[in-house]
């Protein structure tokens, strides 16, 4: 899970585990902190150089 950004805007991430068959009390987990934590939803920027054609 995305839990913020770093000083260089660099996501940092959350990582959830849990007990052997308990996916469903990680997912619960998962939707909580989604829902009740407020993370800036930021897209990538995509400035890449134009590339010469062969």
């Amino acid at each position: 899970l995305n839990c913020g950004y770093s000083k260089n805007n660099l996501p940092i991430g959350l990582q959830i585990i849990g007990k052997h068959f308990s996916e469903e009390t990680i997912l619960r987990a998962a939707f909580n902190f989604e829902q009740n934590c407020e993370v800036e939803k930021k897209k990538p920027e995509m400035n890449f150089p134009q590339q010469k054609s062969i």
